[in-house]
């Protein structure tokens, strides 16, 4: 009988990819199967590999193979939770990819981000107990209607066979956008945002958790999350898709005023690398 239901559904699925064939779920390619990536689309991913730094999971451009490096950043202010990975790195095609998810309804960008964690994110994974997602306030998560953290731990746990607390983190209070802040007034604003549900106290209690979120920027929400488990859980680590990189990171909050037209109603950030780009050259350049 499983046979005749396997059979019947595997006739079900290539009817339903010839009335509507799968397609790459950033340039709408027509692809090999559903909510994946085309080729092209794929080889323009910048994946983060070592070597990274042990702390923050950030790439160095070079240093070795190993994961023993840790960033001088990472030295000088060293975040509250344990250890940190991600994916790819934040340029114009994951870009694509995250903001599909976080801003435009794609659910189906979910699951290649989930894998391309859950590939990249092994030995933090393993060394996890319980995956739990950054929450949105009440009030945006209503606006939005659902957490792209959400989705991608209900993804990452179900291609991991890791269990998943979505309510384990509840944010307390509403904060402004990070878009247009630097990092000290990113960490103000966070600062005793988050707490741990009373309802997930038992369940938390003492076990490793791999807290998960869409973007890495300059770590103010992670650190906030690390905060409020700390006194609960054995160890929090950090799990983002994408990381935005450093040098870039800090060129955009020293001048966001010269390019604060350029974001979007929403409060992406579409076209500020297609303008910051060539100032950033033009800037390493000058100090060589």
């Amino acid at each position: 009988m499983s046979i005749v239901i396997s059979l019947i559904r595997s006739a079900g699925q290539e009817l339903l990819d010839t009335l509507l064939p799968p397609r790459c779920v950033i340039c709408r390619t027509v692809t090999m199967s559903q909510a994946g990536l085309c080729p092209n689309c794929w080889s323009g991913l910048t994946l983060i590999d070592a070597p990274r730094c042990a702390v923050t999971g950030v790439p160095f451009p070079y240093g070795g193979d190993g994961d023993d490096l840790i960033s001088p950043a990472a030295l000088k202010s060293p975040p509250l939770y344990h250890r940190a990975r991600g994916a790819v790195i934040y340029d114009k095609k994951s870009r694509l990819l995250v903001q599909g998810l976080k801003y435009q309804d794609r659910y189906e960008a979910a699951l290649p981000m989930a894998r391309l964690m859950t590939m990249a994110g092994r030995d933090v994974i393993a060394a996890s107990d319980l995956l739990i997602p950054v929450p949105l306030h009440r009030w945006r998560l209503w606006r939005r209607r659902y957490n792209q953290a959400a989705l991608l731990a209900m993804r990452i746990a179900r291609l991991a066979a890791k269990p998943c607390q979505f309510q384990g983190l509840v944010r307390v209070r509403a904060t402004a956008t990070q878009v247009s802040l630097d990092a000290k007034r990113r960490a103000r604003n966070v600062r005793g945002a988050f707490a741990l549900a009373p309802e997930a106290r038992d369940q938390i209690r003492g076990r490793r958790v791999l807290l998960i979120d869409d973007v890495l920027t300059t770590g103010a929400t992670s650190n906030a999350c690390a905060e409020a488990l700390l006194n609960s859980v054995r160890q929090a680590s950090m799990f983002w898709c994408s990381h935005l990189p450093p040098a870039l990171s800090g060129y955009i909050y020293d001048n966001y005023k010269r390019i604060e037209d350029l974001r979007t109603p929403d409060g992406g950030c579409d076209d500020i690398y297609d303008a910051i780009l060539p100032l950033l050259r033009g800037r390493q350049e000058s100090t060589a």
